[in-house]
């Protein structure tokens, strides 16, 4: 499962610079056909959340807090 995400975030990144969530969607329904509409969008915002955080540490965001 983890290679299969992996391999949904590698496309997506190589597709263009900011994936469209409908672009996620697309690649999670074609990796993960076997899915419910509910678990593919679990796993598009976690993929979405997941990506955010590599771009933005978590170390930037507390120095803008401060």
């Amino acid at each position: 499962m983890y290679e299969r995400v992996v391999d949904v975030m590698l496309f997506l990144i190589s597709q263009r610079n900011s994936p469209t969530l409908r672009d996620w969607y697309d690649a999670v329904d074609d990796l993960f056909p076997e899915l419910t509409d509910a678990q593919k969008q679990r796993v598009v915002e976690s993929g979405i959340v997941m990506l955010e955080r590599k771009l933005k540490p978590v170390p930037e965001l507390l120095l803008k807090a401060a």
